[in-house]
């Protein structure tokens, strides 16, 4: 019987540490698919918004002045930068990268450096 408790607490904590370990990595790899420089122009207005991970939360830098602004997950692509409201849906193309940034719904920002892609 002391085997079988023994075997059992071992496996136990050998999931807490798997987990504890591993997941808040494959969470962060994943959040880095949306991470890079996305990009609006509307006229003369051109802007770029540079969205990168930092304590495992996607934040994004405005160009034109310089604020941070940090997105809570909500799931499927969507996110939601609490502060202000904002919601934010991230754009795959047919090959599943990530290839635009949509603000609020419908301003759209496309993310640079895609083989072609601006």
């Amino acid at each position: 019987m002391r085997v079988v408790i023994k075997r059992y607490i071992f496996c136990v904590l050998a999931v807490m540490l798997f987990v504890t370990m591993y997941m808040p990595a494959a969470a962060q790899s994943a959040l880095t698919t949306y991470t890079g420089t996305y990009e609006r122009v509307v006229g003369n207005y051109h802007a770029t918004v540079t969205v990168y991970l930092k304590d495992n939360k996607l934040r994004a830098k405005q160009s034109w002045d310089g604020q941070v602004r940090t997105f809570e997950y909500l799931g499927n692509n969507k996110f939601i930068i609490t502060m202000d409201g904002w919601a934010i849906e991230f754009i795959r193309d047919a090959r599943n990268r990530v290839v635009q940034m949509k603000v609020l719904g419908n301003e759209v920002w496309v993310k640079e450096g895609l083989n072609g892609v601006k």
